[in-house]
């Protein structure tokens, strides 16, 4: 027997960073969610595998606002790292996340991952990933 559960989802309380394996917030994707407000939520190699993502594969990413995404080269958030601060919205009247291409900078390095949804903050902004079964997700304040 197969059990579906359907839980409401509130994207301005449960922030996510969307990393991608190709430039320009193109090809797979795969959403590494925050937990609560103000906790660093971490990634290691064997999280981001169980997630579908592969070593060293994110090649851009899109972060809300209110979220900080930290990129790591090494596994258990060592080795350089790349922080990106979800403040900007890439356009302000329809609320479009930022493509941050990191392409080079930091693009294939990253075996690690940190995510965290400032306190006090609410995610606001709208990531798609067409082309997926994951559909889009939409948020505002």
């Amino acid at each position: 027997m197969t059990t579906l559960v359907i839980k409401n989802y509130d994207e301005a309380s449960n922030s996510a960073a969307i990393v991608f394996i190709d430039s320009n917030c193109t090809g797979k994707s795969v959403a590494f969610f925050a937990g609560s407000p103000g906790v660093v939520r971490n990634y290691n190699i064997s999280d981001m595998s169980h997630l579908s993502m592969s070593n060293d594969a994110i090649s851009s990413i899109m972060v809300p606002y209110s979220t900080y995404l930290t990129l790591y080269q090494d596994d258990g958030n060592r080795g350089n790292s790349v922080f990106v601060d979800g403040a900007e919205r890439h356009n302000a009247p329809n609320q479009l996340l930022k493509c941050y291409d990191i392409q080079n900078i930091f693009s294939d390095r990253t075996s690690s991952l940190s995510v965290t949804q400032k306190k006090g903050g609410a995610a606001i902004g709208e990531w798609r990933n067409a082309g997926s079964a994951t559909g889009s997700l939409k948020a505002s304040i």
